[in-house]
């Protein structure tokens, strides 16, 4: 790698890294490239030299944060659970990150950003997520608790109603408890799989 391309994934990630930093300290509605710019230490024009603009930047991000919350996952153990107790295990530790990172769910999910950039290669959190969840329903098909048929179903619904409480808990506008959270996710996992 040249040095004029070492410098360029060097400045690259200061800003990506300034973008999380704004967002977990204060908030997705104060990202702009003149905050992202100040937190990088440098002026917000030098940041258009590297992200053609704020929507390049923020899918960066996402893809940062998304890569985050699939290693997260990946490192819970499941060793010896069945396919249901891995779901389960895999739904309240995927609402415990949102939990402790708020507005991290709030970037991911309720703040708009444009389309994704065709230069911008990004892993939907979405695919990356439903492939653990899918390989936990896999378990559950070899068990019986799941027919191999419904699968593909049983992974969307799962991962519907988890956003959906999770959508619903953040929004504010139903009161929902954390305990809640939980027994909707489990009251779900029990009506789809046996």
């Amino acid at each position: 790698m040249s040095n004029k391309e070492i410098q360029r994934v060097r400045m690259t990630k200061y800003f990506i890294d300034a973008a999380l930093d704004v967002i977990h300290r204060e908030g997705v509605d104060q990202l702009s490239a003149r905050k992202v710019a100040d937190v990088a230490g440098y002026s917000y024009a030098t940041l258009y030299n590297y992200f053609e603009d704020m929507n390049e930047l923020s899918w960066q991000v996402v893809s940062v944060m998304t890569h985050e919350i699939v290693e997260y996952l990946k490192s819970i153990e499941m060793d010896g659970l069945t396919g249901k107790e891995r779901l389960s295990k895999l739904n309240y530790a995927y609402a415990d990150y949102y939990l402790k990172n708020p507005r991290i769910f709030e970037f991911l999910f309720l703040h708009k950003i444009g389309e994704i950039p065709k230069k911008v290669k990004v892993n939907l959190r979405s695919s990356l997520v439903r492939d653990i969840t899918s390989a936990s329903v896999q378990v559950c098909v070899d068990e019986g608790s799941v027919d191999e048929s419904m699968k593909r179903e049983v992974t969307n619904t799962l991962e519907s109603c988890v956003h959906g409480t999770l959508m619903l808990f953040f929004s504010k506008k139903v009161h929902i408890t954390t305990s809640d959270l939980y027994k909707r996710f489990d009251s779900m996992l029990d009506l789809v799989v046996r």
